[in-house]
């Protein structure tokens, strides 16, 4: 990921001030710096969640899963299943190859390959397997029928982390990833980060 002349403004109001950086392969970054100092922002700009910044951002066809701060309200009522499937984009891919699969031709052949393809980088076959792997590791206690609606912060945070986690991505951007944790599943989580940084 290469940044240059990056600069962020909210209201007339500079947050990043024109900065540059490259992160090379295999780079395990830390960013530090107090409350309000523009972490998360810069963070949602290196991931394509806020876009209106002036600079340049190129991840060189990177894949990057961001952890998020918290779950929306809208998706209260889904299941930790469904809400996985549907953060990773696995149920959009589904949906898309239910419908090719039922009209498959000569035409769609190409299509469905390609989505059939990303489908499989997400490891879409064993995802409720996977799924239960990574939440047994961050001592997640719930089924995956449960609703998101009755999950405390710690296990809010649990369900993000393995949205990040079965992405499968180039690059994790990681916002506060402990908070809320209880020290097995940090201990896990940090297991789990140092075999990603050997990919």
């Amino acid at each position: 990921m290469i940044v240059n002349n990056l600069s962020y403004q909210i209201n007339g109001k500079t947050i990043i001030d024109n900065i540059s950086f490259v992160l090379s392969n295999k780079n395990k970054v830390g960013l530090v710096g107090e409350n309000g100092s523009g972490k998360t922002t810069l963070l949602k700009i290196l991931s394509s969640y806020l876009k209106d910044y002036t600079g340049n951002v190129n991840n060189e066809s990177e894949t990057i899963a961001y952890l998020k701060q918290e779950i929306e309200k809208k998706y209260n009522d889904l299941t930790v299943f469904e809400y996985v499937k549907q953060e990773i984009g696995l149920k959009k891919l589904e949906e898309k190859l239910k419908i090719l699969e039922n009209n498959l031709s000569e035409k769609n052949m190409d299509e469905y390959g390609e989505v059939l393809n990303e489908f499989l980088l997400l490891d879409g076959y064993s995802i409720e397997n996977n799924l239960k792997e990574i939440l047994n590791g961050l001592n997640f206690k719930k089924n995956l029928s449960t609703k998101i609606s009755t999950l405390s912060g710690g296990e809010k945070i649990k369900i993000l982390l393995s949205v990040v986690l079965l992405k499968n991505a180039d690059i994790l951007l990681l916002d506060e990833p402990t908070n809320n944790l209880d020290l097995e599943s940090i201990m896990w989580l940090e297991q789990k980060i140092k075999k990603f940084n050997k990919k």
